[in-house]
């Protein structure tokens, strides 16, 4: 299942814009007791986070860029809070009848 991503907030950084555009990823969603672990692949990139739910963790994003990140349940969705330079984004993955939905947006400029 591809997914379908939004990425219309302006204030997300453009080259993580561009990459979601023209991407076709595969994504991995995986549950082992309270961690969560995600990976993508795009291209030859490829990205693989374990997340202790609800705990900040240090980690790469699928940019290269370093990152503090929460992963936490809400509702059916997965979201995601990713820290990295003066930015704070938000990234909400459900899964929608045969749809994956991937909603990524700028939450604040720290």
């Amino acid at each position: 299942m591809l997914p379908l991503i939004v990425t219309d907030d302006p204030g997300l950084p453009d080259a993580m814009k561009e990459m979601a555009r023209n991407s076709k990823p595969k994504v991995d969603i995986s549950k082992d007791g309270s961690t969560w672990t995600i990976k993508t692949t795009v291209g030859d990139k490829v990205n693989e986070t374990k997340y202790p739910e609800n705990q900040e963790i240090d980690t790469t994003n699928i940019m290269g860029q370093s990152t503090k990140a929460t992963l936490t349940v809400d509702g059916a969705s997965l979201l995601e809070v990713q820290k990295f330079g003066d930015v704070e984004m938000q990234v909400k993955r459900c899964v929608d009848g045969d749809m994956y939905i991937v909603v990524s947006h700028l939450v604040k400029e720290r």
